[in-house]
């Protein structure tokens, strides 16, 4: 994720207290802490006889005491949410999925792309790994770094829960929640091919979590190919098509998952378009110049050397980078000892 000035205009809130602010008369933007370089991750409750909760922040005792103690703010408690609805499978969105569902006994709603996962978090890496085994040791790192990384995802893993009464929303689906208001449900494929944004309608608010932020272009993360899919699916092509469809929902405030909510969504969303073309222009001149180079040579030159927990996010932008500009015509690949490599076309 990279930081760039921005075109999103912050909206004006009201703080009530150390980690709840006020967007307007009964959504809430609470602010659950995480031990990311991205700092605190933003759910969103909306009050009324039924509430709803959106996102739930990681997995873990300081996240539950932090929305108790939000929450009581307003006089409410976790036992009080009615549903919950999830925009993406990521741990600091959807990682203490299992322990508000037990506590509240709430319906939990997420994309069926992300019931697999969401069912179980540790049987879904498990079968996974052979995938990103054979990514990586393409990409030119060794069984090492691998090993390395599969340490990693066991530590990640501390951080999210599985959830086995999940319901499925999807395009076009809209709900009557939180005493009857209109939510309407739209696919943002791009930063997860999971990833789903929820327009509360009367009040023209759209909580995007990820997908838009205010200040952080968002990475469109690695993937392995996803069962529903004939072909691996390709996150910056599916991104820069839901950027689109995002800029013409009938919204007028982003309800981002990090950072204070914003207006402006149309310029927020050419705005990150423009960042990711850009991006995708790095990469082909790197290719242009170095033809032949591979993904982990991409990622030097294009980030430099970074911190072994921040070489998945660089790798997944390079991966779709490159992907873009294949869909594109304008590179090329081929594999040399199982190594894959690039060139102009």
């Amino acid at each position: 994720m990279g930081k760039r000035p921005t075109a999103a205009q912050s909206i004006e809130e009201k703080k009530l207290g150390d980690r709840i602010y006020q967007v307007n008369s009964d959504v809430y933007r609470l602010t659950m802490p995480t031990d990311f370089s991205v700092g605190d991750v933003n759910i969103y409750f909306i009050d009324g006889p039924d509430p709803v909760l959106i996102d739930t922040g990681v997995s873990g005792p300081r996240t539950i005491e932090s929305l108790q103690g939000a929450l009581a703010v307003i006089d409410r408690t976790i036992n009080d949410i009615q549903t919950l609805l999830i925009t993406h499978t990521h741990v600091d969105h959807a990682g203490s999925i299992g322990t508000i569902q037990e506590i509240s006994q709430c319906m939990v709603y997420v994309h069926p792309r992300a019931h697999r996962y969401l069912h179980d978090v540790d049987g879904w890496w498990q079968a996974s790994m052979p995938w990103f085994r054979n990514f990586f040791l393409g990409s030119g790192f060794d069984l090492k770094w691998v090993n390395g990384f599969k340490n990693a995802r066991k530590i990640m893993c501390g951080y999210a829960e599985s959830c086995s009464e999940l319901q499925p929303v999807q395009q076009g689906d809209s709900m009557n929640l939180a005493g009857g208001r209109p939510i309407s449900v739209h696919e943002v494929f791009g930063h997860t091919t999971d990833h789903v944004v929820y327009v509360l309608e009367d009040a023209g608010i759209v909580f995007t979590a990820d997908h838009l932020l205010p200040r952080i272009s968002a990475n469109p993360t690695l993937e392995p190919h996803h069962p529903f899919d004939e072909e691996k699916a390709k996150p910056l092509v599916l991104y820069r098509e839901s950027l689109k469809q995002t800029a013409a929902l009938s919204a007028e405030i982003a309800c981002p998952g990090h950072g204070r909510s914003f207006t402006n969504i149309k310029g927020r969303c050419e705005e990150i378009s423009q960042h990711q073309a850009m991006r995708c222009d790095d990469i082909y001149e790197v290719i242009k110049n170095k033809s032949g180079v591979h993904r982990k040579e991409l990622s030097l030159d294009i980030f430099g050397k970074v911190q072994a927990t921040e070489v998945y996010l660089t790798l997944s932008e390079i991966n779709a980078g490159v992907e873009l500009l294949m869909s594109d015509g304008r590179i090329s690949s081929q594999l040399q000892k199982d190594i894959e490599r690039y060139s102009i076309l």
